[in-house]
């Protein structure tokens, strides 16, 4: 079917957008002189890459939206702790409170920022074939813009059929935020209780607990943005495994093999720190680690866990009650995180596949039988 050619000014809308905002694309080549004589708008190409506005990102607010959160549960514990505790202790909680309120403000003021100008590094795809305007290959009305964020842009030709379309992603996207932030605030609580209240435990927990959130999330959006282009050039088969899928292929990944190494050394020492009376008490903390360990990525939770067993095996036997004990809290922990966050994950993949489908299937179909201008690509 013959499509029309993309005056500046025509709508779009985004995969991840947050909030149902009118935007379009705006000209920015080196030299524009052809338009469209009753629009006053020059026709755009592959070139012209600028957003009028910047949309609300759901990529940049979840991963933010989720650590603000995450440590805000994490401060107000650590808060509590501290006007229990007493010494040294009482001050160890309070700095664990202070660094998890900085944390907080800080990933609440990322997330009010924007980086909708990283589309200017993105590509278009489905562009006329033999057809330039000023040297460039020119937009058509089922033109898509793959942003290197991880997301996927729209032209929308039929205002109506545009905020349709926004208010039907905003509302999936709503959804997916709320449901992320609502997992980590749990994962906040999981693990201030399985601290038990010791400042300790919250201290050697909380910059554990953060990293793996932020490498855990981050592992997420990449996958997505690796599969986006082929999602939505080839819907009939998309990339996305499912997350079951997702997490057998995580097992044996060597970056996931490190981490666990990593978290069992300071678990493993930790325990081995029980066996000297003056420390004696610090052995506290071990639940809690594995249990941030375990909490962190849930695809490399059943690696992480053995490897954290079979370095506490080689350090030490499996004698002392309390050892197990803590082994065995860090585990229940650590999988009741693991079964939270992957349930909620569930969840939010739904969301994120029906958007996806919308956005290749139903929207390109009506966007593709909708009146653009009165100039049409022929052979396109």
């Amino acid at each position: 079917m013959a499509q029309s050619f993309i005056p500046e000014g025509t709508m779009i809308v985004c995969t991840e957008m947050k909030s149902p905002t009118d935007n379009s694309i705006l000209e920015k080549r080196d030299k524009a002189d052809v338009f469209h004589a009753s629009k006053r708008a020059y026709l755009l190409t592959e070139k012209d890459l600028k957003l009028q506005t910047e949309f609300v990102c759901n990529i940049n607010s979840k991963f933010w939206g989720g650590l603000r959160a995450l440590c805000t549960i994490i401060a107000v514990g650590a808060l509590m702790v501290a006007t229990v505790a007493t010494g040294g202790l009482a001050l160890v909680a309070l700095g664990v409170a202070l660094a998890a309120v900085g944390t907080s403000a800080f990933a609440g003021y990322k997330e009010t920022s924007h980086n909708c100008d990283i589309t200017m590094q993105s590509k278009w795809i489905n562009l006329h074939d033999t057809v330039t305007i000023n040297g460039h290959k020119a937009l058509l009305q089922n033109s898509k813009l793959i942003c290197k964020k991880g997301g996927a842009l729209s032209l929308v030709v039929d205002p109506v059929l545009a905020r349709a379309a926004a208010q039907k992603i905003a509302s999936n996207n709503t959804k997916e935020y709320e449901a992320h932030l609502s997992s980590q605030m749990i994962q906040g609580a999981m693990f201030l209780i399985s601290s038990k209240g010791d400042p300790r435990a919250l201290a050697v927990g909380l910059p554990l607990t953060v990293y793996n959130y932020a490498t855990g999330e981050d592992k997420k959006i990449q996958d997505r943005a690796n599969a986006i282009e082929q999602r939505i050039t080839n819907p009939q088969n998309p990339a996305d495994k499912g997350v079951l899928g997702t997490a057998w292929e995580a097992v044996p990944d060597g970056k996931g093999t490190l981490t666990a190494g990593r978290d069992a050394v300071i678990g493993t020492t930790a325990e081995v720190i029980y066996k000297n009376p003056i420390l004696i008490t610090a052995a506290r903390i071990y639940p809690s680690v594995v249990a941030a360990s375990m909490r962190s990525a849930y695809p490399d939770a059943a690696l992480r866990l053995n490897t954290s067993l079979v370095i506490a095996g080689v350090q030490r036997s499996f004698t002392n009650p309390g050892i197990l004990k803590g082994m065995g809290e860090g585990f229940a922990w650590g999988m009741a995180g693991a079964v939270v966050d992957g349930g909620i994950d569930v969840y939010e993949n739904s969301l994120y596949d029906d958007t996806i489908k919308y956005f290749t299937r139903v929207l390109s179909e009506k966007n593709k039988n909708s009146k653009g201008i009165n100039i049409i690509a022929k052979t396109k």
